[in-house]
């Protein structure tokens, strides 16, 4: 604990001196790391735990705040997941890694249950449990008495087919957050640190040999600090602190805390049908009340890990298009206000449309994945309150749970394309940086016209965007699709269909 603190402080001191301009290089390197043991339990990392307020935070609370409330977490959802590996794979025995691997199958276990629970209770996400009577012929084929459930809806559409589709977007989402090689977390918090800063103003060796060191290794730590760099450099270039570290770390939490309230309406949504049915298990007609009930929690539970997969793998891509996009406003900052060379920004771009590409070629098809089956559950429980299924004309729905089940579902719809949106809508205003840098002539009177027009060339060319469905993402396309929305309500509530 003593040497990740050490490591902390060091960090710490590096980014206060460049960040915040203070004076704490002319101070022996040691004694820092001797202070920093102590700084590690100090009052400031105790207030924040309590009411952060990252506009008068020291250095080494932001990082001690990212590692312990936001990063750690997230990686222990993506473990609980079975996302990620419950134990180091590399430092850990054959036994431990047995075990690790265990979690994951287990998980995926689950959800295969959870499809087959879902099948023999006629469960379906889109509007509950669906029975429909048929009469028993007791003396003749004219007379009938008495009744019984059967299920109803075709078996491909309404359960192999959603099933599929959802199981392989967490096998696709298992493969990238843990076998493949996947660093984007790690590049993407680290992209904002100040190495190059540090290089021409920081003489001491020492100290550019500790953050070498620090980048080398991929451990949890690092990752943290790497987090609070990229918080810190939302500092102004003359060391004044301003709010959009508090900004982007209450947007980072806004998705966090609204993929736990998502998971709650699910299950909340899940119990009340649960609660307002006669459930019949097939092939278990005839078992006992026990058997029957521990089948019913069982169905929650599953049901349970299927939302808590799908909505942990949206964060994650909402996360990411959060972080680019604050990512992307500070480099044009950064140039606009001269802390940076246009040679130097130009490679920083190119580094981030890498990233930018991971988000759309690696992380969106999953999510595309979980949409198809989101859009397809939302469209046929509209189409079911209107009284356009053929099937099922009799059954009433219950207005209060299904209004909530269709906002469920056309929430997680909704949410990853307005993230794409905005992460595209800030590449777009990239583009008009070096118009920018011509309007600004005594800010950058120094600057050669050679490079305000290489800026401005290369600026101008940019085509970076978010992508679904390997299609761009924009605010327009989305207004359109609201537009079209509206006018087909309309036009069916003056056709009497939405009587």
């Amino acid at each position: 604990m003593q040497n990740d603190n050490a490591s902390y402080g060091s960090a710490s001191d590096l980014l206060d001196s460049h960040v915040l301009g203070n004076d704490k290089l002319v101070e022996p390197t040691m004694e820092r790391s001797r202070r920093s043991s102590l700084d590690a339990n100090s009052v400031d990392i105790g207030e924040i735990t309590e009411s952060p307020d990252t506009e008068h935070m020291s250095t080494s609370a932001i990082l001690h705040y990212c590692k312990s409330k936001i990063l750690l977490p997230y990686l222990k959802l993506l473990t609980i997941m079975g996302l990620r590996p419950v134990l180091d794979v590399s430092n850990s025995s054959k036994c431990a890694i047995c075990c690790s691997h265990f979690h994951s199958l287990q998980v995926a276990i689950l959800m295969f249950l959870g499809y087959l629970l879902q099948y023999m209770a006629c469960f379906r996400r889109d509007r509950g449990f669906c029975y429909k009577l048929v009469p028993l012929a007791l003396t003749s084929s004219l007379e009938y008495d008495t009744y019984k459930q059967v299920c109803y809806g075709n078996v491909i559409f309404t359960y192999i087919g959603p099933s599929i589709l959802h199981f392989v977007g967490f096998l696709y989402s298992l493969y990238l957050f843990r076998i493949s090689d996947n660093e984007q977390l790690q590049n993407l918090m680290e992209r904002n640190q100040p190495r190059g800063r540090l290089e021409t103003k920081v003489e001491n060796e020492e100290l550019k040999a500790i953050v070498e060191k620090q980048s080398e290794a991929q451990s949890t730590s690092e990752i943290a600090a790497g987090f609070g760099v990229f918080l810190l450099s939302s500092y102004a270039p003359q060391g004044m602190p301003t709010s959009k570290p508090k900004r982007l770390l209450r947007m980072l939490w806004f998705f966090i805390l609204l993929s736990v309230l998502w998971m709650c309406l699910s299950l909340c949504s899940v119990n009340l049908m649960l609660a307002k049915g006669n459930i019949i298990f097939r092939w278990m007609e005839t078992s006992s009340y026990e058997v029957k009930l521990v089948l019913k929690v069982l169905l929650i539970i599953c049901t349970l890990i299927h939302d808590m997969v799908q909505a942990t793998i949206i964060a994650s891509y909402c996360l990411q298009a959060q972080l680019l996009q604050a990512h992307l406003m500070f480099l044009k900052e950064r140039l606009l206000n001269r802390t940076i060379t246009p040679l130097h920004w130009m490679r920083e771009i190119s580094e981030f449309r890498k990233l930018l590409k991971y988000l759309n070629d690696d992380l969106a098809p999953a999510v595309c994945l979980f949409t198809i089956v989101n859009i397809s559950w939302a469209t046929s429980g509209v189409m079911w309150l209107l009284n356009l299924d053929k099937v099922d004309t009799e059954t009433e729905p219950i207005i209060g749970i299904s209004v909530l089940n269709e906002f469920i579902w056309m929430s997680a719809v909704v949410v990853p394309f307005v993230q794409a949106a905005r992460l595209s809508d800030e590449c777009r205003k990239t583009q008009s940086v070096g118009h920018e840098l011509c309007v600004r002539p005594f800010l950058h009177q120094d600057t050669s016209q050679e490079d305000i027009s290489t800026v401005l060339m290369y600026a101008s060319t940019l085509q970076m965007h978010a992508k679904l469905f390997h299609c761009p993402i924009a605010g327009r396309y989305l207004c359109l699709v609201l537009t079209i929305t509206v006018i087909v309500l309309f036009s069916l509530g003056m056709c009497h269909y939405l009587q």
